[in-house]
């Protein structure tokens, strides 16, 4: 059984007084309640729709980012994961989908003990908004204050280097180096 969503949207200093509330170290698993430690998080894009389709969808009121979410969890249920990603970057908007406590299904090596960031668009075909970008760095400042632990290649994963994954380019080369964004966790500003 998939967990439902929370889909609940913040801005970046929102999002920060969240997390510090939760106070999030360990993950929960849903079906067993064992508890895992975490260890920091991976990056992906959406693929499908890009953010371009998705800005379309906005724009148009055809769907919010509440129901895009919804949209996203029907698939997950079709694969019977237990949950999805932790987070969704939309153009606006940071938006919690699994509870930032609970193992989420993004990255067959690194559900047990990472969380699972989803910026919308494919990356391979288009470039990451400036506005995304930083929206997706301060997610990634506030988890690594969180666990106390610097950003460094062993722990702060993009979805293409799980080999267990067949999303071998995810989250794209349209985000930049992975060195520009462990720079960015880390730097004080």
């Amino acid at each position: 059984m998939t967990i439902n969503p929370l889909k609940i949207g913040f801005t970046p200093d929102e999002f920060d007084a969240y997390v510090k509330k939760i106070n999030p170290r360990m993950f929960t698993e849903p079906s067993s309640g064992a508890k895992t430690p975490i260890l920091g998080a991976v990056l992906h894009n959406t693929y499908m729709p890009d953010l371009k389709m998705v800005q379309g969808y906005l724009d148009a009121k055809k769907w919010d980012e509440p129901h895009l979410i919804e949209n996203w969890w029907t698939l997950y249920r079709q694969k019977a994961w237990q949950s999805g990603p932790h987070i969704f970057i939309f153009p606006t908007k940071i938006y919690v989908a699994t509870p930032l406590d609970v193992r989420g299904t993004h990255s067959p090596s690194y559900n047990r003990n990472y969380w699972g960031i989803e910026i919308i668009g494919d990356y391979s075909h288009e470039i990451l908004p400036d506005n995304m970008r930083y929206m997706a760095e301060r997610v990634l400042k506030a988890f690594y204050h969180q666990i106390a632990v610097s950003a460094v290649d062993k722990n702060f994963h993009f979805h293409g280097e799980d080999v267990k994954s067949t999303h071998h380019f995810c989250p794209g080369s349209g985000v930049g180096p992975k060195t520009a964004w462990l720079a960015k966790i880390n730097s004080v500003a």
